[in-house]
């Protein structure tokens, strides 16, 4: 037991534990069992969570992660964005120097009228 000597759990780690599940008051009622209720007032902060509720959570996750690593020979992995060393990373550091952008000259008016007039023409 990680919390031998407390009355209550945390309710951070409960939170935590609900990040796994789709429908986590659901999952983690049948997981515990005990009515929705229960789960729904732990998370809202109605009630108190009970100490052993994080640990039951806690220990099978950790069983389910030792079964599949028997089962695979290889771990799960990493959640929050912890990369694996052969993974891609994209570096997306802004370039110091924007390039500028070509500098537009305006055409007199009277260019542009003999330029429209020779594409007019051409056809």
């Amino acid at each position: 037991m990680r919390y031998p000597n407390k009355r209550y759990g945390n309710p951070e780690e409960l939170r935590y534990y609900t990040m796994m599940y789709q429908n986590p008051i659901k999952e983690i009622a049948k997981k515990l069992r005990r009515s929705e209720r229960s789960v729904r007032d732990w998370l809202t902060g109605a009630k108190r969570v009970p100490w052993w509720v994080p640990e039951i959570l806690r220990l099978q996750k950790k069983e389910s992660e030792d079964i599949f690593r028997e089962m695979t020979g290889r771990k799960i992995a990493a959640r929050h964005g912890i990369a694996k060393p052969g993974a891609i990373v994209f570096d997306f550091v802004k370039p110091k120097s924007e390039p500028e952008a070509p500098k537009l000259t305006p055409t007199p008016l009277a260019d542009a009228d003999d330029e429209m007039y020779k594409l007019r023409n051409l056809g």
